[in-house]
């Protein structure tokens, strides 16, 4: 049975080849990366513990668990508080707030997006 989790992704834009996950339980990393993997199979996904490394890596996007204490220099995803609602709020320039639970068809749609976004 074909679930709408279970969907095929959408072709990938931009590109993502270095990613963060950052204070993410290792269950939701490990899905992050599965997700992510979907629609760019080269990309890089690597679990931090340093969040001063974060604020001075070149990396293509950061995935946080909880808000980062500080500014970071990638563009950065925090999977906050459960809401229903959904959506995504902008935080400030190079933070976002996605909130919870999310599908993966979701999570590379607001990925995709960002990538877009951060080439303009």
């Amino acid at each position: 049975m074909l679930r709408l989790v279970d969907a095929p992704a959408a072709p990938a834009r931009g590109e993502l080849r270095d990613v963060a996950v950052w204070a993410l339980e290792p269950e939701l990393a490990a899905y992050v990366e599965s997700q992510l993997r979907r629609c760019w199979p080269g990309v890089r996904v690597r679990a931090v513990e340093n969040i001063e490394w974060l604020a001075t890596s070149a990396i293509d996007l950061c995935i946080c668990g909880v808000q980062p204490p500080m500014e970071l220099r990638a563009p950065t995803i925090w999977l906050g508080d459960v809401d229903r609602g959904g959506g995504v709020t902008e935080i400030s320039a190079r933070l976002w707030r996605c909130r919870m639970p999310i599908t993966g068809r979701h999570l590379l749609s607001v990925v995709a997006a960002l990538c877009d976004n951060a080439r303009r």
